[in-house]
């Protein structure tokens, strides 16, 4: 959890000061040093996850229809937005600064007029990255 909180205040602290987000839940694992941090705003949730020793962020529609489970990586997310894929789905630095400079983008394509398309989308590109790792 030390650590999820070191990155949440040094590289995602911009949810938090600029874009109107509040912590609404946490989780402490009993192995491997797992936590997660979950944070959202009135128009997406994101999810801080340390999962064996890696930093993911995944974000999903703030108010998902029927209990959704359903989240995003920011790698998928990229990809959607870019066209570009990366190599990794872990939070860098890079990538932080990428949400940040793009998270009023980000919010726009999980509004509701959108989000049935964006949601597509997003799974297409999630199974087209389980092909290419995977086969």
């Amino acid at each position: 959890m030390v650590e999820l909180l070191r990155v949440l205040a040094e590289w995602l602290s911009f949810f938090f000061t600029r874009a109107g987000y509040r912590l609404i839940d946490s989780e402490v694992g009993t192995s491997y040093g797992d936590a997660l941090i979950e944070f959202a705003s009135e128009k997406l949730g994101w999810r801080l996850v340390r999962d064996r020793s890696q930093i993911f962020l995944d974000c999903r529609p703030a108010r998902p229809k029927h209990k959704s489970r359903e989240w995003y990586s920011t790698d998928v997310l990229i990809r959607l937005m870019t066209g570009r894929s990366l190599e990794s789905s872990e939070l860098t630095k890079d990538v932080a600064k990428w949400i940040e400079a793009n998270l009023s983008d980000i919010e726009m394509i999980f509004a509701a007029d959108r989000i049935e398309e964006t949601q597509r989308e997003l799974k297409k590109l999630e199974q087209l990255r389980s092909k290419e790792l995977f086969g």
